[in-house]
C-alpha cells in the first residue's frame, strides 16, 4: 500500500510540475510582451519628443523668415515714401499788398497776416 501511494504522490507531483512548468511559460511569454510593449511605448515617445522638438525649431525659423520678411517690406515703404516726399514739389507763395498812405496796416505773407505799422517820413 505504500507503493501504491508513493506512486500516487508521485504522479500528483509530476502534475503540480507541469502546471508549475506551465504557468512560469506563461508568465515569461506575458513578461515578454510587457517588456516589447514597454519598449515600443517608449520609442513612440521618443519619437513623438523628437517631432516636436523638430516643429518647434522650424516654428523659430519661420517666425524669424516672417519677421525678417516684415522688416523688408516696411523698409521698402519707408523708402518708397521718402522718395515720394523727395519727389513733391515745394511751393512758396508771397502776396504783398501795399497800402499809400500814413501808414501801412495790412501785409500777407504765404497765408500769415502780419500787422506791420509804417511811419512815413515827412520832408526828405
Amino acid at each position: 500500500m505504500n507503493l501504491e501511494m508513493e506512486k500516487e504522490q508521485l504522479s500528483h507531483a509530476v502534475e503540480i510540475n507541469a502546471l508549475v512548468a506551465k504557468l512560469l511559460q506563461s508568465h515569461d511569454v506575458w513578461n515578454k510582451r510587457l517588456w516589447v510593449s514597454n519598449i515600443i511605448s517608449w520609442a513612440v515617445i521618443a519619437a513623438l519628443i523628437l517631432c516636436l522638438s523638430y516643429q518647434a525649431a522650424n516654428m523659430d525659423k519661420a517666425v524669424a523668415e516672417a519677421i525678417n520678411e516684415a522688416q523688408e517690406t516696411l523698409n521698402e515703404a519707408m523708402i518708397q515714401a521718402l522718395n515720394t516726399v523727395a519727389d513733391m514739389e515745394v511751393v512758396s507763395e508771397t502776396t504783398t499788398t501795399t497800402i499809400e498812405g500814413d501808414s501801412a496796416t495790412y501785409n500777407e505773407v504765404a497765408g500769415d497776416i502780419l500787422n506791420d505799422s509804417a511811419q512815413k517820413v515827412v520832408g526828405e
